[in-house]
């Protein structure tokens, strides 16, 4: 779920690059509506790919300490860390909710 995550960062900020370029050349008038459109839907399949992943990530973590019964130590959380920041991220409109550890598990 990690690995799946980390290239769904890689292709969204792929798509974001050439998002961005073809409303460039929208602007200079090399392009048509039509090609900022599907820039722009590439970027939003993107994103979804990525909320996708990252919801991957969080059952993946949350099926561990079921498995454990019990939260995992904030060693392991390290590997939630970019997921979490990313979903924070302003940009992607997504809003982190992580699970409050319970000490008494």
């Amino acid at each position: 779920a990690a690995a799946q995550q980390a290239d769904a960062l890689r292709h969204l900020a792929s798509a974001r690059t050439l998002a961005e370029r073809i409303a460039r050349r929208v602007e200079q008038g090399d392009a048509d509506r039509l090609e900022r459109i599907t820039g722009r839907r590439l970027e939003l399949d993107a994103r979804r790919a990525l909320i996708e992943a990252q919801a991957a990530l969080g059952n993946a973590y949350a099926a561990i300490e079921d498995v454990v019964q019990r939260p995992l130590p904030s060693a392991a959380k390290v590997l939630l860390e970019p997921a979490l920041a990313s979903m924070t991220d302003p940009t992607s409109r997504v809003v982190a909710h992580p699970h409050p550890t319970d000490p008494s598990r």
